[in-house]
């Protein structure tokens, strides 16, 4: 007398030894076009990842260009925010800066006098890429207070 696990174990070699007696029984995979070489399953989904890779690249490429954009303009703003302190304190002194060497190439400032205080404003295009046209411009103001010695000496 069998018990369930013998006759499992029984049903199951039977059925393995008719698979390799009837080779039609068996599931044929298909072959390589140009090779005749039967396909592994990794063969199939490996084009589909070089076409998910293909679609991807490009969105990564814009996202690190954005993010070098975002850089640069940020690197030009604080240039700029510098350029305008250095300046503010310089004008309240009674001398002057340019402020292109400080905030780059095209900065312009505004000097405004208004009492004893002075206010300078720092404009500044950066140019990103040349194709997307003016560039943005970044500003940045920065206020003194006149000092004594300059403010007695203007009267």
């Amino acid at each position: 007398m069998r018990t369930a696990i013998q006759h499992t174990a029984v049903h199951a070699s039977t059925e393995h030894s008719q698979r390799d007696m009837e080779p039609s029984l068996r599931a044929v995979e298909p072959s390589h076009p140009h090779t005749g070489v039967p396909r592994s399953k990794g063969s199939v989904t490996r084009g589909s990842v070089t076409a998910e890779f293909a679609v991807l690249l490009p969105a990564l490429v814009l996202l690190l260009a954005f993010i070098g954009a975002i850089a640069t303009v940020g690197a030009a703003q604080v240039r700029s925010q510098h350029a305008a302190g250095m300046s503010a304190r310089e004008e309240a002194r009674g001398s002057h800066i340019e402020v292109e060497k400080v905030a780059g190439d095209g900065a312009t400032q505004r000097v405004n006098r208004s009492g004893e205080w002075v206010t300078v404003e720092v404009r500044n295009n950066v140019k990103l890429w040349a194709f997307l046209g003016p560039g943005i411009t970044v500003h940045a103001t920065a206020t003194a207070r006149v000092e004594e010695s300059t403010a007695s000496g203007q009267q």
